[in-house]
Parts: C-alpha cells; sequence; structure tokens
C-alpha cells in the first residue's frame, strides 16, 4: 500500500457546509492515478463551533450529540473508496485542539474549558491535556463516542463498518501521548490506550487497530 494523510475526506463527503463530491472524487481518482491506495482520515471533529483554528463542522456536538450530515459524509466517502478499490485508515480521536480532542473530552466532564496551545502556550496546554488519562468521565465520554462509530451501519452501502473492506483499520487517535512522566500517569496512559483498542475489537473483530502514534 501507499498511503496519504487527507484529514477532511467526510467533510467532502458531505452535502452541508464544507462538502464538495466533485472535488472529492477527482481528488480520489488523482490519487489512484498516481499509486496511492490507502487514505488515513479523521473520523470527526468534536466541540462546539466558532473555536480557532478547529476542523469544522463539526462531527460530535456535545457527547452522544452528532451532526448526522458528516456521518454520511463518511459513508459517501467510504463507498466511493470501495469503488476504487482503495482503503481507509480512521481515526477517532486527537491528543491536540484543532479537532477537539482530549480538551474538549475534559471540558465536556467538566474540568475546564479546553485551552488553545496558540493561545495559552504548548507547556500549559500540555499541562491541562495530560490530566486526560485519569479522568474517568473524559474517558468513558470517549468510550461511548468509539461504540457509536465503530458500530455505524453504512448509509449508502448498507454494510455494517465491521464488515466494510473499504476500511483498513482504526486508529486510537492521531498522535496519542500521555503528557505525563510519572508513573501514576503512564500507567494510566497505558490502560486507556488497552482498553480503547479492546472496545474498538469487540465490536469489530474484522479490521487492525494501531495507536495512531508518531
Amino acid at each position: 500500500y501507499v498511503g496519504a494523510n487527507f484529514f477532511f475526506f467526510s467533510i467532502l463527503g458531505s452535502e452541508g457546509e464544507g462538502g464538495n463530491r466533485d472535488r472529492l472524487h477527482k481528488e480520489l481518482d488523482y490519487l489512484k492515478s498516481i499509486g496511492v491506495d490507502n487514505l488515513r482520515i479523521l473520523v470527526g471533529a468534536d466541540g462546539s463551533r466558532g473555536i480557532t483554528a478547529k476542523v469544522e463542522p463539526t462531527l460530535q456536538i456535545e457527547p452522544g450529540v452528532y451532526n448526522d450530515t458528516i456521518f454520511r459524509g463518511l459513508d459517501y466517502f467510504l463507498a466511493e473508496l470501495a469503488e476504487r478499490n482503495m482503503k481507509a485508515v480512521l481515526y477517532i480521536n486527537n491528543s491536540w485542539e484543532w479537532s477537539g480532542g482530549y480538551g474538549m473530552y475534559l471540558e465536556w466532564a467538566g474540568a475546564g474549558k479546553a485551552l488553545i496551545p496558540a493561545e495559552v502556550g504548548y507547556t500549559t496546554y500540555c499541562e491541562s491535556v495530560s490530566r486526560f488519562v485519569t479522568n474517568e468521565k473524559a474517558k468513558e465520554f470517549f468510550y461511548d463516542h468509539v461504540k457509536h462509530v465503530v458500530s455505524r451501519t453504512n448509509t449508502v452501502t448498507g454494510k455494517p463498518y465491521k464488515d466494510d473492506p473499504a476500511i483498513f483499520s482504526w486508529q486510537i487517535g492521531n498522535e496519542p501521548r500521555c503528557f505525563r512522566d510519572d508513573a501514576e500517569g503512564q500507567e494510566a496512559f497505558a490502560d486507556f490506550m488497552w482498553k480503547t483498542a479492546a472496545l474498538i475489537k469487540s465490536i469489530d473483530p474484522n479490521h487492525m487497530v494501531s495507536s495512531g502514534s508518531e
């Protein structure tokens, strides 16, 4: 396989804001023509709109509340991939603010407003999101999201995601990091990664799971 990172295809595939199916077709045809057949895609962003440097439109607006236009865009994208015998690596979470990520789940869990590194500085941001791995409520929100995503059935093809050959693998997140040096934090991070991987495999035993670490 030859791969490329193209995180916003689910938005391009939608029929709403940001959608452009003609462009999606052209991009896929061009990538296929030069030998690229495996694309790494963000399932969707988390959190509210209007946040600096954040992917929009958002997929998960608040815990368990979804913009189905984006979900259907992902369905359409996967259907178009299948027609071209191409594959997708789908990543579900993010360490960073540009799709909501750890900070958004912490905010939903009542741990304070999600921070932006460009506004508060990299060190302050990292200290803030380091709380994710020991915040049980934040992680539960994410586990619920994983269940919702991985158990989805494609509205275009009628195939459950777990049976979709266009999915190459799942990734737990984009550049998942512990952000901590202490034993408690590192053990909690490892536990989180194993639990998430096991959860994905319990729903979808047919696809590979990787961490998404750089």
